[in-house]
């Protein structure tokens, strides 16, 4: 069985980051996002007044967190590509199942815009990922 050897562009100010998807006819794609990246995370919980007993504790709050939970968000840049890049796009978009470093993410962008070289000289797409699974874990 043979190997497919995939090299990214040598980046000197950012580390390439390999997103794999299944694309429209079946079989795995790869794209290279070569520049910025921006992290974020969100965290959500649900938040209770506590019953007080007699014995006053200063180290206890009257209000308590529970059900803590979160999720990651990554924000990444192809770089400049060519305008034949918008197909591959276009089936990242309507992929479902997407690995973003061996870790699997949704798409949070609904549309994308593509762009053409005689508008727009240098082409870059900025699209966000959420990682699919929280941030700790929960089994239900």
């Amino acid at each position: 069985m043979w190997e497919r050897v995939i090299d990214a562009d040598e980046e000197c100010k950012y580390t390439p980051s390999l997103c794999s998807f299944i694309s429209k006819s079946g079989g795995w794609e790869n794209v290279y996002f070569m520049k910025a990246k921006e992290t974020s995370s969100t965290m959500e919980n649900t938040t209770y007044s506590l019953m007080r007993d007699y014995n006053y504790n200063i180290y206890e709050g009257s209000k308590k967190s529970f059900n803590t939970n979160g999720n990651d968000f990554i924000k990444l840049n192809t770089g400049y590509v060519d305008e034949s890049m918008n197909i591959i796009l276009k089936d990242l978009l309507f992929s479902e199942t997407i690995l973003l470093d061996d870790k699997p993410v949704l798409i949070k962008n609904k549309s994308i815009t593509y762009k053409n070289t005689l508008k727009e000289k240098l082409i870059n797409y900025e699209i966000e990922f959420e990682y699919a699974f929280d941030y700790l874990n929960n089994v239900v």
